[in-house]
């Protein structure tokens, strides 16, 4: 069924300079064939909820975003799986009414916003004077 999903789907990622939907793939593979291996030898109908979370807690715990994309990635493939008439009910890697109870809260970055620089020592290289001076103040480089 995964590699079902890819071959539909990958025609439409971005293409590296080969012409291949490069990073995306990679992505795609690691989420799904790395994270997901405990669950590619079962059923696509017998997959549960349990088994989806015990796939990705260990990877949640020690890097939780990649944890998020895993699941989303898994809710993908099995959403697709549904559509084919391969399986029925609920999706069993859905984070609303399921895995946010299952798994903890991914913290936004707490780093905050950066300073904002002035905009009147910027001069770029190679444009005439006159054009910065004659733009408004909020919308100069």
């Amino acid at each position: 069924m995964t590699t079902q999903w890819i071959a539909t789907h990958q025609s439409a990622w971005k293409d590296d300079s080969r012409g291949r939907g490069g990073s995306q793939m990679r992505n795609c593979r690691l989420l799904l064939f790395t994270h997901g291996k405990p669950l590619l030898d079962k059923p696509v109908n017998s997959i549960t909820s349990d088994m989806v979370e015990a796939a990705v807690k260990g990877l949640w715990t020690k890097y939780p975003l990649q944890g998020r994309r895993t699941l989303e990635m898994f809710a993908r493939v099995l959403d697709y799986a549904r559509a084919k008439g391969m399986r029925r009910g609920d999706n069993p890697a859905d984070w609303k009414g399921c895995h946010q109870y299952r798994f903890a809260r991914v913290r936004k970055t707490e780093r905050g916003h950066f300073a904002a620089l002035s905009y009147e020592p910027l001069t770029l290289a190679g444009m005439d004077p006159g054009v910065l001076a004659g733009m408004d103040p909020p919308h100069a480089i």
